[in-house]
Protein backbone atom coordinates (compact mmCIF):
# COMPACT_ATOMS: atom_id res chain seq x y z
CA UNK A 1 0.00 0.00 0.00
CA UNK A 2 1.30 3.40 -1.12
CA UNK A 3 0.63 5.68 2.27
CA UNK A 4 4.22 7.60 3.32
CA UNK A 5 2.44 10.33 4.87
CA UNK A 6 -0.25 7.85 7.06
CA UNK A 7 2.83 5.62 7.97
CA UNK A 8 4.60 8.92 9.70
CA UNK A 9 1.46 9.88 11.12
CA UNK A 10 1.00 6.25 12.55
CA UNK A 11 5.09 6.41 13.55
CA UNK A 12 4.30 9.98 15.48
CA UNK A 13 1.26 8.90 17.13
CA UNK A 14 3.00 5.18 18.31
CA UNK A 15 6.16 7.17 19.82
CA UNK A 16 3.83 9.66 21.70
CA UNK A 17 1.78 6.89 23.77
CA UNK A 18 4.83 4.50 24.21
CA UNK A 19 8.07 6.65 23.93
CA UNK A 20 10.91 4.53 23.08
CA UNK A 21 9.40 1.38 23.87
CA UNK A 22 7.81 1.87 20.52
CA UNK A 23 11.32 0.81 18.71
CA UNK A 24 12.15 -1.94 20.56
CA UNK A 25 9.14 -4.32 21.74
CA UNK A 26 7.83 -5.01 18.29
CA UNK A 27 4.26 -3.40 18.27
CA UNK A 28 2.26 -3.87 15.13
CA UNK A 29 -0.37 -1.19 14.50
CA UNK A 30 -3.14 -2.22 12.75
CA UNK A 31 -4.60 1.30 10.81
CA UNK A 32 -8.17 1.97 9.16
CA UNK A 33 -6.82 2.40 5.96
CA UNK A 34 -8.24 0.33 3.11
CA UNK A 35 -5.54 -0.60 0.45
CA UNK A 36 -8.21 -0.42 -2.56
CA UNK A 37 -9.61 3.03 -1.91
CA UNK A 38 -5.64 4.28 -0.65
CA UNK A 39 -4.67 3.29 -4.43
CA UNK A 40 -7.28 4.83 -6.06
CA UNK A 41 -6.84 7.95 -3.98
CA UNK A 42 -3.25 8.19 -5.10
CA UNK A 43 -3.92 7.29 -8.51
CA UNK A 44 -6.10 9.85 -8.79
CA UNK A 45 -4.46 12.68 -7.00
CA UNK A 46 -1.47 11.79 -9.15
CA UNK A 47 -3.07 12.08 -12.66
CA UNK A 48 -5.25 15.05 -11.44
CA UNK A 49 -2.04 16.71 -10.85
CA UNK A 50 -0.08 15.72 -14.05
CA UNK A 51 -2.81 16.54 -16.05
CA UNK A 52 -3.08 19.93 -14.87
CA UNK A 53 0.31 20.46 -14.47
CA UNK A 54 0.09 19.85 -19.04
CA UNK A 55 -2.24 22.49 -19.31
CA UNK A 56 -0.08 24.69 -18.32
CA UNK A 57 2.50 23.96 -20.70
CA UNK A 58 6.23 22.83 -20.68
CA UNK A 59 8.49 24.29 -18.43
CA UNK A 60 11.61 23.23 -20.01
CA UNK A 61 13.97 20.37 -19.15
CA UNK A 62 14.93 19.62 -15.33
CA UNK A 63 18.59 20.48 -16.02
CA UNK A 64 20.89 20.60 -18.60
CA UNK A 65 24.46 19.14 -18.94
CA UNK A 66 27.01 19.48 -21.96
CA UNK A 67 27.46 16.35 -23.40
CA UNK A 68 30.62 15.73 -25.18
CA UNK A 69 30.28 14.09 -28.77
CA UNK A 70 32.26 11.13 -27.66
CA UNK A 71 30.14 10.50 -24.20
CA UNK A 72 28.50 7.22 -24.02
CA UNK A 73 26.99 4.97 -21.01
CA UNK A 74 29.60 5.47 -18.53
CA UNK A 75 29.21 9.43 -18.32
CA UNK A 76 25.22 8.97 -19.17
CA UNK A 77 25.26 6.88 -15.94
CA UNK A 78 26.91 9.06 -13.70
CA UNK A 79 25.21 12.62 -15.05
CA UNK A 80 21.85 10.55 -13.86
CA UNK A 81 22.67 9.56 -10.88
CA UNK A 82 22.05 11.99 -8.84
CA UNK A 83 18.30 11.59 -10.09
CA UNK A 84 15.26 8.96 -9.35
CA UNK A 85 12.21 7.99 -10.03
CA UNK A 86 9.43 10.42 -8.45
CA UNK A 87 5.92 8.44 -8.74
CA UNK A 88 5.88 6.78 -11.97
CA UNK A 89 8.23 9.83 -13.73
CA UNK A 90 11.32 8.29 -14.62
CA UNK A 91 14.83 10.60 -15.56
CA UNK A 92 16.21 10.76 -18.95
CA UNK A 93 18.97 12.31 -20.51
CA UNK A 94 18.53 12.90 -23.91
CA UNK A 95 20.98 12.39 -26.10
CA UNK A 96 20.40 13.07 -29.58
CA UNK A 97 17.50 15.39 -30.87
CA UNK A 98 16.01 16.69 -34.38
CA UNK A 99 12.70 17.11 -35.91
CA UNK A 100 11.10 14.38 -35.84
CA UNK A 101 12.72 12.20 -32.68
CA UNK A 102 14.83 12.64 -30.04
CA UNK A 103 16.13 10.00 -28.20
CA UNK A 104 16.48 9.61 -24.08
CA UNK A 105 18.77 7.13 -22.47
CA UNK A 106 17.22 5.72 -19.09
CA UNK A 107 18.88 4.71 -15.92
CA UNK A 108 18.05 1.36 -17.34
CA UNK A 109 20.06 1.17 -20.13
CA UNK A 110 17.48 1.20 -22.52
CA UNK A 111 16.91 4.35 -24.91
CA UNK A 112 13.82 4.99 -25.98
CA UNK A 113 12.58 7.36 -28.94
CA UNK A 114 10.24 9.63 -28.42
CA UNK A 115 8.28 11.51 -31.34
CA UNK A 116 6.50 14.67 -31.91
CA UNK A 117 3.13 13.03 -30.79
CA UNK A 118 4.53 11.99 -27.41
CA UNK A 119 4.89 15.43 -27.05
CA UNK A 120 2.19 17.07 -28.20
CA UNK A 121 0.93 18.56 -24.51
CA UNK A 122 3.90 20.63 -24.13
CA UNK A 123 3.46 24.09 -25.43
CA UNK A 124 5.81 26.35 -23.60
CA UNK A 125 4.80 28.14 -20.20
CA UNK A 126 4.02 31.65 -20.07
CA UNK A 127 2.70 32.50 -16.67
CA UNK A 128 0.07 30.66 -14.75
CA UNK A 129 -2.48 31.83 -17.81
CA UNK A 130 -1.28 31.48 -20.91
CA UNK A 131 0.85 28.58 -22.47
CA UNK A 132 2.77 29.21 -26.24
CA UNK A 133 1.93 27.60 -29.43
CA UNK A 134 1.84 23.48 -29.82
CA UNK A 135 5.58 22.51 -30.53
CA UNK A 136 5.90 21.82 -33.86
CA UNK A 137 9.23 19.83 -34.09
CA UNK A 138 11.12 17.63 -31.25
CA UNK A 139 14.03 19.86 -31.24
CA UNK A 140 12.58 23.00 -30.02
CA UNK A 141 11.51 20.81 -26.88
CA UNK A 142 14.51 19.01 -26.29
CA UNK A 143 17.86 19.29 -26.91
CA UNK A 144 21.03 17.36 -26.24
CA UNK A 145 22.21 17.37 -22.75
CA UNK A 146 18.49 18.21 -21.53
CA UNK A 147 17.97 15.76 -17.99
CA UNK A 148 13.70 15.21 -18.27
CA UNK A 149 10.79 13.13 -16.97
CA UNK A 150 9.09 10.41 -19.05
CA UNK A 151 6.32 8.09 -18.19
CA UNK A 152 4.41 5.60 -19.42
CA UNK A 153 1.01 6.14 -20.56
CA UNK A 154 -2.56 3.63 -20.57
CA UNK A 155 -1.10 2.02 -23.80
CA UNK A 156 2.61 1.50 -21.95
CA UNK A 157 4.12 3.88 -24.39
CA UNK A 158 6.54 6.17 -23.29
CA UNK A 159 5.47 9.66 -23.05
CA UNK A 160 7.30 13.71 -22.20
CA UNK A 161 6.38 14.10 -18.67
CA UNK A 162 7.70 16.56 -16.01
CA UNK A 163 7.24 16.58 -12.24
CA UNK A 164 4.11 19.19 -11.19
CA UNK A 165 4.65 22.41 -9.70
CA UNK A 166 1.51 22.38 -7.70
CA UNK A 167 0.87 20.36 -5.07
CA UNK A 168 -2.40 18.57 -3.68
CA UNK A 169 -3.99 16.16 -0.82
CA UNK A 170 -6.98 14.16 -0.66
CA UNK A 171 -8.78 12.90 2.78
CA UNK A 172 -11.29 10.36 2.64
CA UNK A 173 -13.14 9.17 5.94
CA UNK A 174 -16.21 6.86 7.09
CA UNK A 175 -18.70 9.48 8.37
CA UNK A 176 -20.17 6.49 10.67
CA UNK A 177 -16.87 6.57 12.48
CA UNK A 178 -14.53 8.67 11.58
CA UNK A 179 -12.32 6.35 10.66
CA UNK A 180 -9.84 7.52 7.67
CA UNK A 181 -10.64 5.16 4.42
CA UNK A 182 -7.69 6.89 2.29
CA UNK A 183 -5.01 9.48 2.84
CA UNK A 184 -2.61 11.27 0.26
CA UNK A 185 -0.41 13.90 1.84
CA UNK A 186 1.34 15.26 -1.79
CA UNK A 187 2.01 14.11 -4.71
CA UNK A 188 5.11 12.34 -3.78
CA UNK A 189 6.54 11.89 0.20
CA UNK A 190 10.00 11.45 -0.67
CA UNK A 191 10.30 15.12 -2.32
CA UNK A 192 8.08 17.10 0.11
CA UNK A 193 6.73 15.20 3.77
CA UNK A 194 4.81 18.35 4.79
CA UNK A 195 1.64 16.68 4.86
CA UNK A 196 -0.89 18.80 3.25
CA UNK A 197 -4.18 16.34 4.49
CA UNK A 198 -3.71 17.57 7.51
CA UNK A 199 -1.43 20.11 8.36
CA UNK A 200 -1.75 22.72 5.24
CA UNK A 201 -4.94 25.16 5.92
CA UNK A 202 -6.27 27.17 3.24
CA UNK A 203 -9.50 28.57 2.40
CA UNK A 204 -12.43 26.31 1.45
CA UNK A 205 -13.99 28.71 -0.96
CA UNK A 206 -17.77 27.93 -1.49
CA UNK A 207 -17.70 24.85 -0.21
CA UNK A 208 -17.74 26.29 3.12
CA UNK A 209 -21.34 27.58 2.25
CA UNK A 210 -23.52 24.71 3.49
CA UNK A 211 -21.93 25.16 7.02
CA UNK A 212 -23.51 28.59 6.27
CA UNK A 213 -27.04 27.61 4.94
CA UNK A 214 -27.45 25.09 7.63
CA UNK A 215 -26.75 27.94 10.28
CA UNK A 216 -29.14 29.80 8.51
CA UNK A 217 -32.17 26.67 8.92
CA UNK A 218 -31.46 26.82 12.35
CA UNK A 219 -32.54 30.15 12.61
CA UNK A 220 -35.52 29.56 10.31
CA UNK A 221 -35.26 29.77 6.58
CA UNK A 222 -36.39 27.25 4.71
CA UNK A 223 -34.97 25.82 1.24
CA UNK A 224 -37.49 27.99 -0.24
CA UNK A 225 -37.14 31.39 1.39
CA UNK A 226 -36.09 33.96 -1.28
CA UNK A 227 -32.98 36.09 -1.39
CA UNK A 228 -31.83 38.80 -3.71
CA UNK A 229 -28.98 38.10 -5.98
CA UNK A 230 -27.92 41.72 -6.79
CA UNK A 231 -25.00 43.62 -5.98
CA UNK A 232 -24.28 45.12 -2.75
CA UNK A 233 -21.85 47.69 -1.34
CA UNK A 234 -20.98 47.41 2.16
CA UNK A 235 -18.31 50.08 4.26
CA UNK A 236 -14.74 48.57 4.40
CA UNK A 237 -11.69 51.43 5.13
CA UNK A 238 -9.75 48.86 3.98
CA UNK A 239 -10.80 49.64 0.36
CA UNK A 240 -9.35 52.63 -1.16
CA UNK A 241 -12.62 53.44 -1.92
CA UNK A 242 -13.97 52.64 1.46
CA UNK A 243 -16.67 49.99 -0.15
CA UNK A 244 -16.22 46.40 -0.27
CA UNK A 245 -18.42 45.09 -3.34
CA UNK A 246 -18.26 41.06 -3.83
CA UNK A 247 -19.49 39.53 -7.01
CA UNK A 248 -20.43 36.14 -8.19
CA UNK A 249 -17.88 34.39 -10.36
CA UNK A 250 -19.73 35.04 -13.70
CA UNK A 251 -20.20 38.77 -12.51
CA UNK A 252 -24.51 37.87 -12.81
CA UNK A 253 -26.86 38.46 -11.04
CA UNK A 254 -30.30 36.93 -11.27
CA UNK A 255 -32.35 39.12 -8.84
CA UNK A 256 -34.75 37.63 -6.03
CA UNK A 257 -34.16 33.27 -5.54
CA UNK A 258 -34.78 30.38 -3.66
CA UNK A 259 -32.30 29.32 -1.36
CA UNK A 260 -32.07 25.91 -2.89
CA UNK A 261 -31.33 27.33 -6.24
CA UNK A 262 -28.77 29.97 -4.79
CA UNK A 263 -26.46 26.50 -3.03
CA UNK A 264 -26.77 24.58 -6.08
CA UNK A 265 -25.42 27.92 -8.64
CA UNK A 266 -23.46 29.31 -5.27
CA UNK A 267 -24.58 32.50 -5.36
CA UNK A 268 -21.71 34.63 -3.51
CA UNK A 269 -24.25 37.93 -3.23
CA UNK A 270 -26.63 35.84 -1.72
CA UNK A 271 -24.17 33.78 0.70
CA UNK A 272 -23.08 37.48 1.96
CA UNK A 273 -26.96 38.81 2.58
CA UNK A 274 -27.70 35.86 4.47
CA UNK A 275 -24.86 35.42 6.34
CA UNK A 276 -25.68 39.49 7.34
CA UNK A 277 -29.38 38.28 8.07
CA UNK A 278 -28.57 35.51 10.47
CA UNK A 279 -25.49 37.11 12.24
CA UNK A 280 -21.41 36.67 11.62
CA UNK A 281 -21.01 35.90 15.68
CA UNK A 282 -24.14 32.96 15.70
CA UNK A 283 -22.31 31.51 12.65
CA UNK A 284 -18.91 31.42 13.60
CA UNK A 285 -20.21 29.35 16.81
CA UNK A 286 -22.20 27.48 14.93
CA UNK A 287 -19.42 26.18 12.58
CA UNK A 288 -18.03 24.81 16.02
CA UNK A 289 -20.91 22.05 15.75
CA UNK A 290 -18.74 20.47 12.56
CA UNK A 291 -15.39 20.69 13.79
CA UNK A 292 -13.60 23.70 13.44
CA UNK A 293 -12.17 26.11 15.66
CA UNK A 294 -13.24 30.02 15.79
CA UNK A 295 -10.32 31.03 15.21
CA UNK A 296 -10.37 29.61 11.84
CA UNK A 297 -12.96 31.91 10.59
CA UNK A 298 -12.92 34.99 10.33
CA UNK A 299 -15.19 37.70 12.55
CA UNK A 300 -16.69 39.13 9.05
CA UNK A 301 -19.10 39.06 5.65
CA UNK A 302 -16.25 37.32 4.12
CA UNK A 303 -16.44 34.28 6.07
CA UNK A 304 -19.92 34.04 3.35
CA UNK A 305 -17.18 33.47 0.38
CA UNK A 306 -15.08 30.50 2.26
CA UNK A 307 -12.36 32.80 3.42
CA UNK A 308 -11.68 30.50 6.52
CA UNK A 309 -8.18 28.73 7.36
CA UNK A 310 -8.99 24.89 7.35
CA UNK A 311 -7.14 21.71 6.25
CA UNK A 312 -8.60 18.86 4.32
CA UNK A 313 -8.91 16.90 7.26
CA UNK A 314 -11.51 19.14 8.79
CA UNK A 315 -13.43 19.82 5.69
CA UNK A 316 -14.18 15.94 5.40
CA UNK A 317 -14.94 16.13 8.84
CA UNK A 318 -17.48 18.65 8.59
CA UNK A 319 -19.26 17.04 5.48
CA UNK A 320 -19.28 14.17 7.55
CA UNK A 321 -22.40 15.89 9.94
CA UNK A 322 -24.24 16.01 6.29
CA UNK A 323 -23.52 12.42 5.61
CA UNK A 324 -24.12 11.22 8.63
CA UNK A 325 -27.35 12.52 9.87
CA UNK A 326 -26.01 15.46 12.31
CA UNK A 327 -23.44 13.36 14.00
CA UNK A 328 -19.90 15.29 14.76
CA UNK A 329 -17.07 12.35 14.68
CA UNK A 330 -13.47 12.02 15.45
CA UNK A 331 -11.34 10.90 12.59
CA UNK A 332 -8.61 7.99 13.68
CA UNK A 333 -6.74 6.29 11.91
CA UNK A 334 -5.24 3.44 14.07
CA UNK A 335 -6.98 0.86 14.36
CA UNK A 336 -5.48 -1.80 17.15
CA UNK A 337 -1.80 -2.19 18.73
CA UNK A 338 -0.71 -5.80 19.39
CA UNK A 339 2.13 -6.49 21.26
Amino acid sequence: VDAPYLAEMVRRQVLDRFANDALTNGYVVRTTLQSNRQQTAVEALRNGLIAYDHRHGWRGAEAHQDLPASAGEAEYDALLSSYTGVSGLQPGLVTASDAKQATVYLPTHENVILDLAAMSWARPHINDDRVGAAPVSVDSVLKRGDIIRLARDDKGEWQLAQIPAAQAALTSINPEDGSIQALVGGFNFVRSKFNRAVMAARQPGSSFKPYLYSGAFERGFTPSSIINDAPLALPDPSKPNGLWTPSNDDDKFAGPMRLREALVQSKNLVSVRLLDAIGVRFVREYATRFGFSQDAIPANLSMALGTASVSPMSMARGYAVFANGGYLVTPYFIHEIDD
